[in-house]
């Protein structure tokens, strides 16, 4: 391929206007040749919609339930410390109520005893010895520290919990909008090889440069059918399963972008009439008019020998 392949769709790709999002295989496509930032900023504006709809997820659904699960802490109520923990009572509590959303359940189980079924998205055990946390997915249980001393106390937590609330929403919010720019770009770096492969097939422009930003613009609209799904699921409009069936398809969505925004790409042809000027030099200057024989006749009949002088 040309060296000047891919200076030469970028030039060529400025005269056309950009599209402002990458929700079309071409759209993508035009995003991918025009490298003034357009690409980070569709990235920024999905990233802060996915990130909004986590917040929106733990502000409407897990922060009444840690609240609700504060309120009903005992007073005086129990701790962890020395990697134990220390309940007031011998037998398990909810926490939380039976009735509310099945989004978040917290139960506390002192001594350990009971196996306790899964009743809700995810499930919160606090144990003797470790911190379970289950879901749909299976379980994780985790020791506590040694070093830790965490007071489960209404009077101490609830304050401490209101105060911090929040402070930890928005530094949520943040890690989510960092992670997710993070994890594009590292996933570009893989689908550009994908992308550069079927844009070979089709005979289009492939520098890497120019797959990598169309394999991070194909991750888009993949990730703006997440964040929906993610909405749906806060407002209970999709359960759990629903969120796994939504996140499966966004990643289809971006393979089937992998495979068709490429042949959106100039064609190579472009790049070879774009990149010689002597080219377009020779097809626009007209042809040489032939010299006049100053040995003719000068009549319109030309051709012939000239007369002999007397």
């Amino acid at each position: 391929m040309d060296a000047d392949a891919p200076a030469a769709l970028e030039s060529s790709s400025r005269t056309d206007p950009a599209p402002w999002h990458s929700f079309t295989p071409r759209s993508a496509a035009g995003i991918a040749a025009h490298p003034e930032g357009r690409l980070c900023r569709v990235q920024c504006c999905v990233a802060l919609f996915v990130a909004a709809a986590c917040v929106w997820l733990l502000h409407h659904q897990w922060v009444p339930a840690i609240g609700q699960a504060i309120a009903r802490l005992p007073h005086p109520g129990g701790s962890v410390k020395g990697g134990l923990l220390h309940w007031p009572e011998a037998r398990p509590r909810m926490l939380t109520p039976v009735d509310a959303p099945p989004f978040l359940h917290v139960i506390v189980d002192p001594l350990d005893e009971e196996d306790h079924s899964l009743i809700a998205d995810i499930q919160v055990e606090l144990r003797e010895r470790s911190l379970q946390v289950s879901s749909l997915f299976g379980f994780v249980r985790v020791g506590y520290p040694q070093g830790w001393d965490l007071k489960l106390d209404r009077e101490w937590l609830g304050p401490w919990w209101e105060s911090r609330r929040p402070f930890l929403l928005a530094a949520l919010g943040a890690g989510v909008v960092a992670v997710l720019l993070l994890m594009w770009n590292l996933l570009a770096f893989g689908g550009a090889w994908m992308v550069r492969a079927f844009a070979l097939f089709a005979d289009r422009q492939a520098s890497f440069m120019v797959c990598w930003r169309l394999a991070a613009a194909a991750l888009m609209p993949g990730a703006v059918v997440l964040g929906m799904g993610i909405l749906c699921y806060s407002m209970e409009l999709l359960p759990l399963t629903g969120l796994v069936v939504v996140y499966a398809l966004h990643l289809l969505i971006t393979g089937a972008y992998w495979v068709a925004a490429p042949f959106f790409l100039p064609p190579l042809g472009s790049a070879a009439s774009a990149s010689n000027p002597f080219a377009e030099a020779a097809q626009a200057s007209p042809a040489p008019a032939p010299l006049e024989n100053p040995f003719g006749s000068g009549d319109s009949e030309g051709g012939g020998p000239p007369a002999p002088v007397a």
